[in-house]
């Protein structure tokens, strides 16, 4: 049975066919087709009744693909009648045209309401501006484009009921982990070529709203492959967290076992295996998920078998060299009963995996908002010989908040001074102990101190490097579990509690996963804050947010704002400057280069003009100049003399880490080949320049 055209297709489909039937009557020679013709009335009765069309001289069929975009009318033009019959309807045609141009009108209108309709809706997903804002906007627009929605739910499609599950004590919706792989395959076709899907897994926990105890846990997934693209699989939302660690993640569980055990069925049928990598969370959201203790319990450490000291109040692991957890010791909780919350088993013993290995500890949680802002916290409140005056912590200060026009654009935010050390983000803390702690606190504290600190800087840089992390794995363990015990010295054994102790097993993580970038929850936290966004109000909130959700996208695939091209791009045209560059084909000068694979964009202007070369030098570009082949050159000055910033764990040459000096006045010209990263200068204050890498950068 045929498919029903709509109006407006056969209306599209007409007025295509009358360009068609004008443009072979222009282009037509009239000596060489005396008797070609067709008219427009035959054009509409093949369209509107596909029947065949017959001529004083001869039938001439005509075949309508009423399911293409294309009207077949080549048999038409096959030795017409004579002139008289050619052209019996050239008297009609200006009529014709009248109303063919009416039907253009008519279709350029719709076209143009689609258009704004389109545009609307990206402005909603963008933006996420209120309900009542969209309506009143829809009203106003009204008057001025007839026939667009006057309602949010009909512009954005909103479903009218969705679906929930109950689980104690609130609701669950289950989006799915094979929709949420098939909407990143319909958005990222090179990953049609893996062989494997290397699947991580994201579950935390937020409060809604601030006056009240709603919370949701949202399940997040993403692929190694493609690790810019963020999407949900689940959530839950109630005035706690789940009752029941089992109930809350059945679906996910259930998902997962069938892909784990049978593969992953791709769009072009290719069955490939499916492996859950790895299981992000925090502290408390990995324990209650592992149905182990919190981190205040005795034997609470997921990696090794330490057993705490209650000291001053709180529970402390003193110990480094504690036997290290199995996945076996772990699916035989008799013999480690202690290290098991309320005797009950975790959902996740189901899988094929490694309950020890999957779960890496995250560094967003654990060193920056954990050892960093604690070591931060107690330079005012250790030991007689470690504490820091106040006067010291107002020079801190002050340095912190002079370094603000050092740092690039890389870094959303600026320092600030330690006054308001609590209202600090993870972010501040992970820049501050990277770059900014070896040259904000020299010549401040002691020098037993910062020794110690420093070594916590080092073990950090190393362990983020994306390139020598797994080189300087063994050492960075050894350098670890020396800063927790001088930790112990400086401050105590009450400072030694779960955040500081578990340092000691992030280079086990750095072995099986890479750098700390690879297996940070910041993506999740970054992901969780859309849904907080999607709460209007306090009732129905899950329905709420699942609504916004599906108005979206299936799975509300979240894409880093570098993502979606690898290629190169510039801005901000410049005059070619007058230099010579031999054997290279230069097309432009342009102020900014962006790098979508490196994250970054390098720029002629401070702070963001400084790069490290693979031949070790530190330059600052001057002029940025683009070649043919998509390739560019970069143009500036090098540093002439470097020197190590510091030489006591490690050699700070070794790790790009240099004081610069002697600035040359000869150009250098360096390839996009040569680039090794993006820099960053910190002015030291006798006025020094101190020259870091950008990790995220290489």
């Amino acid at each position: 049975m045929e498919k029903q055209m709509s109006k407006r297709t056969i209306q599209r489909q007409a007025l295509s066919e009358y360009y068609m039937v004008q443009d072979q009557r222009s282009s037509a020679s009239a000596s060489e087709y005396p008797n070609i013709g067709l008219s427009v009335d035959q054009v509409l009765e093949a369209q509107d009744s596909c029947v065949s069309l017959s001529s004083n001289q001869q039938e001439v069929e005509m075949e309508a693909d009423i399911g293409s975009k294309e009207f077949e009318v080549v048999q038409a033009l096959n030795h017409f009648g004579s002139s008289n019959a050619s052209f019996q309807s050239s008297a009609n045609l200006s009529d014709r045209g009248s109303e063919f141009s009416a039907m253009e009108s008519e279709l350029n209108l719709i076209d143009r309401r689609e258009q704004l309709q389109t545009a609307l809706c990206n402005w909603v997903k963008a933006k996420d501006p209120d309900t009542a804002m969209v309506n009143d906007l829809l009203h106003r627009l009204e008057a001025i484009e007839p026939g667009l929605p006057r309602d949010y739910r009909t512009l954005m499609k909103t479903e009218r009921k969705v679906s929930v599950k109950t689980v104690e004590p609130g609701h669950y919706y289950h989006f799915g982990v094979k929709a949420a792989l098939n909407f990143v395959l319909a958005n990222c076709l090179s990953l049609l070529l893996m062989s494997t899907v290397f699947f991580h897994l994201f579950i935390d926990g937020a409060q809604v709203y601030r006056s009240t105890t709603c919370t949701i846990w949202p399940i997040f997934g993403r692929l190694r492959d493609l690790c810019d693209c963020s999407f949900i699989i689940g959530i839950y939302c109630g005035d706690s967290k789940p009752a029941f660690v089992n109930d809350f993640l059945a679906d996910c569980i259930a998902e997962l076992h069938s892909l784990i055990s049978a593969g992953f069925i791709m769009p072009n049928g290719k069955c490939v295996p499916f492996i859950l990598r790895m299981v992000m969370c925090d502290t408390p959201a990995r324990s209650y998920v592992k149905s182990t203790k919190h981190c205040t319990g005795y034997f609470s450490c997921d990696k090794c078998v330490v057993e705490g000291e209650y000291v001053a109040r709180r529970v402390c692991f003193v110990d480094v060299s504690a036997p290290l957890r199995t996945d076996d010791m772990f699916r035989t909780p008799e013999a480690y009963i202690d290290h098991i919350r309320n005797r009950q088993q975790s959902p996740f013993l189901s899988l094929a995996i490694d309950m020890i290995k999957c779960f890496p500890l995250d560094p967003m949680h654990l060193i920056y908002e954990g050892a960093v802002f604690r070591i931060l916290k107690s330079l005012s409140a250790a030991h007689v010989d470690y504490r820091v005056p106040s006067l010291s912590i107002r020079q801190i200060s002050t340095t912190l908040t002079s370094l603000r026009s050092c740092i690039t654009h890389d870094f959303p935010r600026r320092p600030r001074s330690l006054n308001v050390l609590k209202l600090w983000k993870a972010t501040e803390l992970r820049m501050f102990i990277l770059y900014l702690a070896p040259v904000a606190l020299k010549g401040i504290v002691s020098s037993v101190m910062y020794q110690l600190i420093l070594s916590l800087h080092t073990f950090t840089f190393l362990m983020s490097h994306p390139v020598l992390c797994s080189h300087y794995c063994d050492f960075s363990e050894d350098l670890i579990k020396w800063f927790v015990s001088e930790c112990t010295k400086a401050w105590g054994p009450e400072f030694i509690v779960f955040s500081i102790h578990a340092l000691i097993h992030v280079p086990n993580d750095v072995r099986l996963f890479g750098c700390l970038e690879n297996f940070s929850c910041f993506w999740g936290e970054n992901f969780i804050r859309f849904f907080t966004k999607f709460c209007r109000g306090p009732s129905f909130t899950l329905q709420q947010v699942v609504k916004r959700v599906l108005e979206r996208d299936v799975t509300l695939g979240y894409f880093d704002k570098f993502s979606g091209t690898q290629n190169v791009s510039f801005s901000g045209i410049r005059p070619i400057p007058n230099i010579t560059v031999h054997h290279l084909s230069i097309s432009g000068a342009f102020s900014k280069v962006i790098l979508p694979d490196r994250h970054t964009f390098i720029s002629n202007l401070h702070p963001d003009c400084y790069v490290f070369t693979k031949q070790g030098a530190v330059v600052c570009v001057k002029h940025i100049l683009s070649c043919v082949d998509n390739s560019f050159i970069l143009v500036g000055l090098q540093y002439r003399r470097m020197e190590p910033f510091y030489d006591s764990a490690v050699n700070s040459l070794d790790i790009n880490i240099v004081v610069v000096s002697d600035l040359s006045c000869d150009l250098s010209f360096i390839p996009s080949a040569d680039l090794l990263c993006k820099g960053m200068l910190l002015k030291q204050r006798e006025g020094s320049l101190v020259a870091l890498p950008i990790l995220h950068t290489f």
